[in-house]
């Protein structure tokens, strides 16, 4: 039957995101053993109780899909799904305000690909684009950078959230969009996990480039840049640690700078 195509549908129930079999499961396995990554099924879905708070995020991922056609796209906190959407609908406003082909300019963050489209983009074309331009390259960046540790049990929607959300942080501190590149970048380094060598001697280098700050302030700038070495800041902040403890200061309360934003 398998080699002349002509396999029944198999008769399955699903249940959120899992499937189960009624009746098929020779069918299954044979299809398994073969490696096949699809087969045909009839299948009946079981929906949780909609009035049960519970449930909410299944519900709104079912909009999120439905809308966008995302599927791949995994949350678990309540409202999660309706920023990722609403910044899917942003996204599409970028895309249909871009510039003219002729003009030569792509809007940054914005895939070429989508310049020599004609007319508006709609919803889901906007999502796929978003998916491989925006939230693909962030996910990827979180995964190397190990964030997911410092959330456990959280999905990787629920951490591109996360950077959107502090990306509005900084916006709003700073008075001006920083950017989801320099959001990303700040996001990591306040929550990326730290390396056990560098909690220890980053607090002591900052500790010491204090202390250099202090000694040549910005009239002495060409002794300012002779002392820029991190090798010379360690070195000091060694020797003012004994004075730091006395005066009820510890290493927490010193971090590295993040060079994006040093100013």
């Amino acid at each position: 039957m398998f080699a002349a195509g002509r396999v029944p549908p198999l008769e399955l129930y699903q249940i959120g995101d899992d499937y189960f079999v009624l009746d098929g499961h020779h069918r299954a396995a044979i299809a398994m053993e073969r490696g096949q990554d699809f087969v045909d099924a009839n299948v009946v879905e079981y929906r949780p109780d909609p009035l049960d708070p519970t449930n909410a995020v299944y519900y709104e991922r079912l909009a999120f899909v439905a809308a966008t056609g995302l599927r791949d796209v995994l949350a678990t906190e309540s409202e999660r799904y309706p920023k990722l959407l609403a910044r899917i609908q942003s996204f599409r406003h970028e895309l249909n305000r871009r510039p003219a082909p002729s003009t030569g300019l792509i809007q940054p963050r914005i895939p070429a690909a989508s310049v020599v489209t004609s007319g508006p983009v709609d919803l889901r074309h906007a999502a796929r684009l978003w998916l491989e331009s925006e939230y693909a390259p962030v996910i990827a960046v979180l995964g190397a950078e190990r964030i997911q540790k410092s959330f456990p049990g959280r999905a990787p929607g629920d951490l591109y959230g996360y950077v959107s959300d502090h990306r509005w942080y900084l916006s709003e501190r700073r008075g001006w969009d920083v950017g989801l590149d320099d959001a990303l970048a700040d996001f990591v380094h306040r929550f990326g996990p730290a390396d056990p060598n560098e909690a220890v001697i980053d607090p002591i280098v900052a500790l010491g480039s204090d202390v250099l700050e202090k000694l040549f302030p910005a009239c002495f700038e060409p002794l300012r840049s002779a002392t820029a070495s991190a090798a010379l800041a360690l070195v000091v902040g060694l020797a003012a640690l004994p004075v730091a403890f006395v005066r009820g200061l510890r290493p927490r309360h010193y971090r590295m700078r993040h060079p994006t934003f040093a100013c």
